[in-house]
């Protein structure tokens, strides 16, 4: 089964020649713009092995499609190989920062290309394969350690950018096992961390699971009734709907971020 490329580059004549040298390897697809190639990500994540970006293009800056990638947690650990002149070597630098793992001279040379897209998609497979390690076995959600871990990095990664630190937990949980059994009590559970993670999905927030009945989510946002708000609605939108014999309600707890050396784990606590 051939792995999936993404082109990202504005000149339709360079995708068509990068789509030539790659085609009898990889099925390759194509984005002409920042907001394109975020679009075929976030809707093939689980299948796109690598990002092949532009850096030069007019229209687009190259550097705006990693820093879209990398303030969104299902994105951020795709592969890019970054591609500029040779002689282009501030954009280099600052795509570097920005996340991306490899650079490429251009015009490209075929069989370097190729080594290099060979190389960075084996070793992404290779870390995904630790995936399966940072999850939660019961709800899939990065497990207590996994979100720290990442958490961290988000945080490190965007010095600039506001965040609140969200911890959740579910009133009376025990009582849910105890009159129905904890069977009933999984289910609910796989529920609720499906609820949380999408609605983080749509701030591009980060959601794990603590331990027990205890979720957390980083949002990349200060908090504000605002933005908050919507997230206590659907939660209780989402539980409302549920099919148990017992009103299901959540608490919340909030940490605005505001001192970066604080460990997450001190955050939760707090």
């Amino acid at each position: 089964m051939q792995k999936n490329i993404l082109i990202v580059d504005s000149q339709p004549a360079s995708r068509a020649a990068l789509k030539a040298l790659l085609c009898d390897q990889y099925e390759v697809l194509e984005a002409e713009s920042r907001r394109a190639a975020i679009m075929i990500l976030r809707e093939r994540r689980t299948a796109v092995s690598a990002v092949l970006l532009d850096l030069s293009m007019p229209e687009t800056d190259g550097c705006a499609v990693l820093e879209a990638m990398g303030q969104d947690p299902a994105l951020s650990a795709i592969p890019v190989i970054a591609a500029s002149p040779p002689d282009n070597g501030e954009a280099k630098g600052r795509a570097l920062r920005l996340g991306a793992r490899d650079f490429i001279d251009k015009p490209y040379d075929s069989a370097i290309l190729h080594k290099r897209l060979a190389n960075l998609i084996e070793l992404y497979e290779a870390n995904a394969s630790l995936v399966h390690i940072e999850r939660d076995g019961l709800t899939q959600l990065y497990n207590k350690d996994a979100f720290f871990h990442r958490a961290t990095e988000i945080l490190h990664r965007n010095p600039g950018k506001n965040y609140t630190l969200v911890v959740t937990d579910i009133e009376r949980f025990k009582l849910v096992n105890d009159s129905f059994g904890t069977a009933a009590g999984d289910e609910l559970l796989r529920y609720i961390a499906k609820c949380l993670a999408y609605n983080a999905e749509q701030k591009n927030g980060l959601c794990g699971r603590l331990n027990a009945d205890h979720f957390v989510v980083l949002i990349p946002e200060d908090f504000c009734k605002e933005s908050f708000q919507p997230i206590v609605d659907g939660a209780e939108r989402d539980l409302a709907a549920y099919p148990l014999r017992m009103k299901i309600t959540l608490r919340f707890g909030l940490y605005p971020v505001t001192q970066r050396e604080v460990p997450i784990e001190l955050m939760c606590d707090r």
